[in-house]
């Protein structure tokens, strides 16, 4: 039986409301710091 965690949990919500290739890696970024657009942008060209 599988729950639906959405509203619960903050990464399945965002998940489900930013879905997308690159979601759960912005979201992993976004969760180590803040960071501003092109920083992220950068990080994400990096991988």
């Amino acid at each position: 039986m599988e729950k639906d965690l959405f509203g619960i949990c903050p990464y399945v919500t965002s998940q489900k409301l930013l879905t997308g290739k690159w979601t759960l890696l912005i979201m992993y970024y976004l969760s180590l710091r803040t960071m501003r657009f092109n920083e992220l942008q950068r990080e994400l060209r990096q991988t």
